[in-house]
């Protein structure tokens, strides 16, 4: 049986593993409390005669047995944002924690291998770059992800081994993998506002990320006329209200300005620059494109009427994933099989599976995020409402035969 009691426990003991109690959660990879709530993890399996390794990148790796080498993962993440919440990353693992004791305690031994993962710095706080263990692993981007370096001028390589120096470890080999599942809850309010138990995740949206660069002419703020000034804030406003107009009318398509950056920043002086970020998020690549286009003939109009230039620079994108059409649809049938009231989903944000979608056949399942907030203290999903999507994937992985 899946017992919610368990997956309760889990949670609120992995809470405690915490650098900012009383404030929500901040667990980074590799810290203390990362090595506090492993040692957790690795209790419990031990319980239930579970191996647990640690690969070569700082994942950990939970085996459970099957009959065939074959194998399925379910994964997700226990590293946390600053001062963020329980359920993110951390519901996925220990959804995988809870099927392998119930596999253990009804004697079941699987066709397949079930194989839980802890993929290492997710969030991506300390080393600017998400999902750097799941790079890592699969060999996607791997260099670049273990050189990335740390505020204190540490390597990504560095401080993971020797995070792990003592840890037993193994690896994983993605040619026996024959799907991977991540559950997560949603982070924002559809399921929530909808009332519905899981999201049958379709895909996940792609982005691209450009930093705009606005420049002016900088002069005294009291001495200079209103109708005779070239001010590049007046011009990024323009264009940041632009941004905003322009994602609204493409929903549910996203465009946020997140950066904001001035210079000299002053109270007295009128700006010579202004640089801010925008990231536009959709379904559909195609129209990512489009909205750009029609923000840039946006900016060359403001521009012109504040006598200000403007340049572009991409900095990021990341492409639409489709997740597996089998999948999905195999999760279609489980929910009514179940009688969970279930519904498919696009994902805005990006997870691990993300990743491994290139490499392997994979899912995700969400649950609701109670009034959509995540990444903060206030996240927080229902054990009722969690516990749907954990009786699923453990159908899933029954049913999942070798090939």
């Amino acid at each position: 049986m899946i017992r919610s009691d368990r997956i309760q426990k889990d949670i609120q003991t992995l809470h405690q593993f915490n650098q900012t109690p009383g404030n929500g959660c901040t667990r980074y990879s590799f810290s203390t409390e990362d090595r506090q709530a492993r040692e957790y993890i690795c209790a419990e399996m031990e319980k239930i005669g579970v191996p647990v390794l640690t690969d070569a990148y700082g994942n950990l790796l939970m085996f459970g047995q099957g009959q065939s080498d074959r194998q399925v993962m379910i994964g997700s993440h226990i590293d946390t944002v600053p001062n963020g919440g329980d359920y993110d990353g951390i519901l996925g693992v220990v959804s995988g924690i809870e099927i392998l004791r119930h596999f253990h305690e009804e004697s079941i031994i699987l066709e397949v291998g079930l194989v839980v993962v802890v993929f290492a710095e997710e969030e991506g706080n300390q080393f600017r770059m998400p999902c750097v263990g799941c790079h890592s692993m699969v060999n996607l981007k791997r260099e670049e992800a273990l050189n990335r370096v740390r505020d204190d001028g540490k390597t990504y390589r560095e401080v993971m081994e020797a995070f792990i120096l003592k840890d037993e470890r193994g690896s994983i080999d993605f040619s026996k993998v024959l799907a991977m599942l991540e559950i997560h809850v949603e982070q924002g309010p559809v399921l929530w506002r909808e009332d519905f138990e899981v999201g049958i995740v379709e895909g996940i949206f792609g982005l691209q990320r450009y930093m705009i660069l606005v420049e002016g002419v900088s002069n005294h703020s009291g001495a200079t006329p209103m109708d005779g000034r070239q001010d590049p804030m007046i011009a990024a406003a323009r264009m940041i209200q632009a941004v905003r107009e322009r994602g609204k009318a493409a929903m549910p398509q996203v465009a946020t300005v997140g950066c904001i950056l001035c210079e000299p920043n002053t109270i007295n002086i009128i700006p010579d620059s202004v640089e801010f970020s925008i990231e536009v998020r959709d379904f559909d690549q195609i129209k990512i494109e489009a909205t750009y286009d029609l923000l840039w003939e946006d900016f060359d109009r403001v521009a012109e009427d504040e006598g200000v230039k403007w340049s572009k620079k991409p900095v990021g994108t990341s492409p639409v994933i489709r997740l597996d059409q089998d999948l999905i649809g195999q999760m279609d049938r489980i929910s009514e099989e179940l009688g969970v009231k279930a519904q498919r989903i696009v994902s805005g944000a990006a997870h691990d599976a993300a990743i491994v979608a290139a490499f392997a056949p994979t899912e995700m399942l969400f649950v609701p995020s109670v009034d959509g907030r995540s990444h903060c203290p206030d996240e927080y999903t229902p054990i009722e409402k969690i516990v749907p999507a954990v009786r699923m994937a453990e159908q899933w992985v029954r049913e999942m035969k070798s090939k």
